[in-house]
């Protein structure tokens, strides 16, 4: 992050229902690192497939293609 402030990053599905909020809250700038296992919000395995993060930092919004595989 290129300054200090609140952040959120999630994941999305390809049709935008969101599977997963990654991390969410003031953060310190920086680099930081998340792993996701591959599960929803209720603890689900989800598929093998596409998925879109997003980060959102202030005005700031970045979005990534991600492949998940089994």
């Amino acid at each position: 992050l290129p300054s200090a402030g609140s952040a959120r990053l999630s994941v999305y599905s390809l049709s935008g229902q969101k599977i997963r909020e990654l991390a969410s809250g003031e953060m310190t700038a920086g680099s930081h690192s998340v792993v996701w296992d591959g599960r929803d919000a209720r603890g689900a395995q989800v598929s093998s497939g596409v998925y879109v993060v997003s980060l959102k930092h202030g005005s700031f919004t970045a979005s990534k293609k991600i492949t998940l595989v089994r």
